[in-house]
């Protein structure tokens, strides 16, 4: 069966993984849909039939009124060393909006300062009170943002169906809304000296002191130079982290090893211009000019983490389509490493739209939900 952008989370499942698509594609509709709008739109699927078509028209018009507008800002008023939330539910009025808002706590702007600059990230989908719940931090690329990698990503569909908060995090400003990370090799006159395993040490310790966080299952994944921060705090802090997927991005240095094994998705594009599968230094002049050394070569990549996780040396291949997987399966001791090429990608988030001629990316399945297929099994012993 041919996969498309989207399908393969419910891949291979069966007659549950049917059954478990029909309630993602209802969650997501109905989570863009005004509160009292979607109670009776729930009632309504008591006639399956009528109902989907009833929701499946109302989706459509949702989706092209959300692809024409920008994603709605928090209402949040920064303050150093306190957190301040926005509602972004966009309710309505009335005793069933009220309800709606207190089923699922509003998604949150987080502000706070580290070392004398002030941060910030956004939460969507976090825990009830008093509840845990995983959470999937995510990185956005260059030049990027919070906001840009929510609206792209794909994460707040899948974060609502299966039930675990995201966390968009945000890098350092540089002017007219574009934003960066520190991992030491990569736009250094633009990030400066900003301490990024910092920001996401105190991140993290928020989202599990005061927003529901489990401690035991805190991921993380980003794309382009987010991934590559990814990597520079998987070998940094692995013990912080259940599991790390970095996509289309590579390392720069093998000279830190983590302390413990980390369960690792790596997912490139064999087209990709920016980041080269065979590593030295990007062809896309805008980012050779602010590279400080070359990329890893991506094989060289996946024998380092086969090496720290103690995974099997030997992968199990698997091709489908244009995605080939190798899998090196985890020893008693170790941790599982995963690489995933897609022979017709190239680079940005996979499920995206291209930002670039030239360069379209991974088509064959959607980013966040691969990730978080590969997350979902995950936990970290906290002591």
């Amino acid at each position: 069966m041919e996969l498309r952008a989207g399908d393969s989370y419910f891949a291979t499942r069966g007659r549950a993984g049917r059954s478990r698509q029909k309630v993602y594609l209802f969650r997501r509709i109905v989570s863009h849909l005004p509160p009292v709008i979607a109670m009776h739109a729930t009632r309504t699927l008591s006639r399956p039939l009528l109902g989907l078509v009833i929701l499946s028209a109302i989706f459509l018009g949702v989706e092209r009124l959300l692809c024409s507008t920008a994603i709605a800002q928090p209402a949040v008023d920064f303050v150093t060393h306190q957190q301040v939330f926005g509602d972004q539910t966009g309710t309505g009025s009335g005793s069933d909006g009220r309800e709606a808002v207190a089923a699922r706590p509003p998604d949150r702007t987080i502000a706070f300062t580290v070392k004398g600059q002030d941060r910030r990230a956004i939460v969507v989908n976090a825990a009830a009170h008093d509840t845990l719940r995983p959470a999937v931090i995510v990185l956005h690329g260059g030049m990027g943002s919070a906001e840009a990698m929510r609206a792209k990503s794909g994460f707040d569909a899948v974060a609502r169906a299966e039930a675990f908060m995201v966390v968009y995090a945000e890098g350092t400003s540089f002017g007219e809304g574009r934003h960066a990370w520190n991992t030491g090799f990569l736009l250094r006159q633009k990030v400066q000296h900003a301490d990024d395993i910092a920001y996401f040490d105190t991140l993290i310790d928020l989202l599990v002191r005061e927003h529901g966080a489990d401690p035991s299952r805190v991921f993380m994944t980003g794309g382009s130079n987010g991934g590559m921060m990814t990597f520079v705090y998987a070998v940094t802090r692995p013990e912080r982290l259940a599991a790390v997927a970095p996509v289309v991005a590579s390392m720069f240095t093998f000279d830190i090893a983590p302390a413990v094994p980390l369960p690792i998705l790596i997912i490139n594009g064999a087209k990709d211009d920016e980041v080269p599968l065979e590593g030295g230094m990007s062809r896309n002049p805008l980012v050779r000019g602010g590279q400080q050394a070359p990329f890893k070569p991506l094989e060289e990549v996946v024998r380092f983490w086969v090496k720290v996780n103690r995974s099997l040396a030997e992968a199990e291949v698997e091709t489908r389509g244009t995605v080939t997987k190798k899998f090196h399966a985890a020893t008693p001791q170790g941790a599982a490493t995963e690489f995933v090429v897609d022979s017709a990608g190239g680079h940005g988030w996979p499920g995206s739209r291209p930002r670039r001629q030239g360069s379209t990316p991974i088509a064959s399945f959607s980013g966040a939900e691969r990730v978080w297929q590969f997350f979902e099994d995950k936990r970290r012993h906290v002591p």
